[in-house]
């Protein structure tokens, strides 16, 4: 799996894919080629699982990120409430935000 970051577009199905294997002059040979060609399918698939991990971990972040934005809004919005509560600017409890809506 050393060489994962060196495939070129086309990836490794081409011409050479659809040859039938080679004649082997023992079993270890056999069996060598079979493991060879059994880890480059699980490579094929590792590199194919990566861009959807890839998509979720950015979807992830992004979704932290909105997060944090957003605790940081309500920090913000308690900061000024507690501001407007000391310095006795804030309506009493129960007041509507908008009194003419209530109308």
């Amino acid at each position: 799996l050393g060489h994962l970051g060196r495939r070129d577009e086309g990836g490794r199905h081409g011409a050479a894919a659809q040859l039938p294997p080679p004649k082997f002059s023992n079993v270890h040979e056999a069996t060598a080629y079979k493991l060879h060609e059994e880890g480059k399918k699980l490579e094929d698939r590792l590199l194919e699982g990566r861009a959807p991990i890839w998509r979720q971990l950015d979807a992830a972040h992004a979704s932290s990120l909105q997060l944090l934005r957003l605790d940081g809004q309500l920090q913000g919005l308690k900061a000024e409430r507690d501001y407007l509560e000391r310095h006795g600017q804030l309506p009493p409890p129960g007041t509507p935000l908008y009194p003419n809506a209530a109308a």
